[in-house]
């Protein structure tokens, strides 16, 4: 079942296992796909694996659901820093991700060093 899916996905990304975080993130989505943790989940293996466009979608529609999420703004950012022409947007949603939670020292260093790029 769905719940199964998920644990298995976060448990399998957590041992650095993304392939079986994949596959179990779309067994997972596929009983439901508006489960915003396996969607940050999933998304998180796909970009560990380089599955760069993949990911963006999840990222994406975590963003168009719940633009608060500053995860998902942060990695979605990553992401598109990736694929060329979309460095802008890229960051765009590194500085929301900032901005949504200024504590973080990691996404403010991340922005800075691509801001100077």
């Amino acid at each position: 079942d769905s719940a199964a899916f998920q644990t298995l996905c976060a448990l399998a990304l957590r041992h650095k296992n993304y392939q079986e975080a994949v596959m179990a993130g779309r067994d997972a989505l596929s009983f439901n796909p508006a489960d915003l943790e396996t969607q940050l989940n999933l998304g998180l293996a796909l970009m560990n694996l380089q599955q760069i466009p993949e990911a963006v979608s999840h990222f994406t529609a975590i963003v168009n659901f719940q633009p608060s999420r500053a995860d998902a703004q942060f990695n979605l950012g990553r992401c598109l820093l990736q694929q060329p022409g979309k460095r802008d947007e890229a960051l765009e949603h590194l500085q929301e991700s900032v901005k949504l939670e200024p504590t973080n020292t990691v996404w403010e260093a991340e922005l800075k060093k691509v801001s100077k790029e």
